[in-house]
């Protein structure tokens, strides 16, 4: 048995915190042939304090502090950087818009050694948030098609799971800061598509001006309904611009979770007083939403549950779901890792290889870097079948790649990585890891192998 450590980091749009998880690891064996590596428990050891996502401005992330956090947490934590194997840092909402979002992660990324830092992008964040809520579990265990809604400061994160797996995500801006006020409800800042909405609406609010609470009550409670009707596909094309990269999807289900730190306002009672106090206090209008959704959908019969996490879901996610492991059934050049970042391709084989050198060539031709390539496999596991797809693979990264990464969903790679090394005419490192089922997200991060385990992160980018 193994442990390996992983972590998790949220630097959101309010908030910044971080989690680091044990992973208990064993191998056991799937059939007389191969071992394949299984998670027995995950246990979170270390919660950070939550604090106030520091800024330089409205538009830059207050980089030296967030790295100088970063590591802070991890010794506080008490665990040793090194023993460290994988890690997601997610910069959520309207943060992820910073000027400066992509150097940050690319500075903590190089600054971490050999562990992988994943960033992910609005529909990972979605299915995160919904693996810490407790939501995908609650769907798989009983069977059910469930939707978690992610609401944080600057959007909305929405993924549905049918029976544990994840049928649809979208991401909306909707946000407890994209209306920010100060102690004299004078507004300090207004998302500029918040402003558009609200005029649609008749509601006038200009940045720099006094805002009354009703009116902000009124723009709370219009956001709500958003989302309900967006979860229903009744949201009007007018409203289109609240659809984080026009993405749309329908979300209805049977039952509802909602997380976030608006989420910490969705459960529970709240005189009108206590409202205003938690507004003043956040100086954002999150409490409000947060009590507009449970009137909202409460007033459409929604099936409201109460999620494992709220606050710290999508760090919760991040620290114990972001990672998979690939076992002793790989071919593996352990001297190229860790390898971070790289562009994911997709094809499926099935017993021809002719159309899929052709379009997986093109893909790589559009990348012009060192990509990974995801293979969906449907070959019948025979030697011969093994022989013709290694030689589809030698040809589709001949004179393209340096290295040979391959991903495959089947448990076949150990056989094919020797085979294409077989085959090969000259020497290139060659990656070869089966067993990998989800692929949401269009990069991959491959981390130093762990007891006979490969960590692999498979993400969105944020940049």
């Amino acid at each position: 048995m193994d442990k390996i450590y992983t972590l998790g980091m949220d630097i959101g749009t309010t908030t910044t915190q971080l989690i680091i998880s044990e992973i208990e690891v064993e191998n056991l064996t799937a059939n007389y042939l191969s071992v394949e590596p299984k998670i027995l428990s995950r246990k979170m050891i270390y919660q950070s304090p939550i604090v106030i996502t520091p800024m330089y401005d409205s538009y830059h992330l207050n980089e030296t502090e967030l790295i100088k956090m970063f590591f802070e947490f991890i010794n506080a934590s008490g665990v040793d950087i090194k023993k460290i194997k994988t890690g997601a840092v997610i910069i959520t909402g309207e943060s992820s818009l910073k000027e400066n979002a992509s150097a940050l992660i690319h500075s903590i990324a190089d600054s971490t050694g050999e562990f992988i830092v994943a960033a992910a992008g609005a529909d990972l964040e979605a299915i995160l948030a919904g693996c810490g809520s407790g939501a995908k579990d609650v769907s798989y265990r009983q069977n059910e098609v469930l939707t978690n809604i992610d609401i944080g400061g600057g959007t909305t994160n929405i993924v549905k799971f049918d029976r544990g797996e994840v049928s649809d995500t979208f991401t909306l801006h909707i946000g407890g800061r994209l209306l920010k006020i100060d102690n004299d409800f004078k507004v300090t800042y207004l998302s500029p598509v918040l402003q558009k909405i609200l005029a649609l609406e008749g509601v006038k609010v200009k940045e720099g001006s006094s805002i009354a609470y009703r009116e902000m009550r009124k723009a709370a409670e219009l956001m709500a309904g958003y989302i309900a009707k967006a979860l229903t596909g009744e949201l009007e094309s007018k409203y289109d611009m609240l659809y984080v990269s026009g993405q749309k999807a329908l979300a209805e289900a049977t039952g509802y979770f909602v997380s976030g730190g608006v989420g910490e306002y969705v459960y529970d009672e709240f005189e009108e007083s206590s409202i205003m106090k938690a507004c003043l206090k956040y100086q954002d209008l999150g409490p409000l939403l947060g009590t507009m959704v449970r009137k909202v959908f409460k007033k459409r019969g929604f099936n409201l549950s109460k999620p494992k996490h709220r606050m710290r879901a999508t760090v919760c996610g991040s620290g114990s779901y972001s990672m998979q492991l690939s076992g002793n059934t790989i071919y593996v050049d352990e001297n190229i890792l860790p390898l971070k970042n790289l562009p994911l391709i997709r094809m499926t084989y099935e017993n021809n290889t002719e159309e899929c050198v052709k379009a997986a060539r093109k893909l790589i031709g559009y990348h012009r870097t060192q990509t990974a390539i995801y293979i969906t496999y449907k070959g019948n596991n025979s030697y011969e079948d093994i022989i013709m797809l290694a030689k589809g693979i030698i040809q589709i990264t001949e004179e393209l790649l340096s290295n040979i990464i391959i991903i495959l969903d089947k448990n076949v790679g150990k056989a094919l990585g020797q085979t294409v090394k077989r085959y090969l005419k000259e020497t290139k490192p060659i990656i070869c890891i089966d067993h990998i089922q989800n692929t949401h997200g269009n990069y991959i991060d491959l981390g130093k192998m762990v007891g006979g385990s490969l960590p692999i992160v498979i993400k969105s980018l944020i940049f």
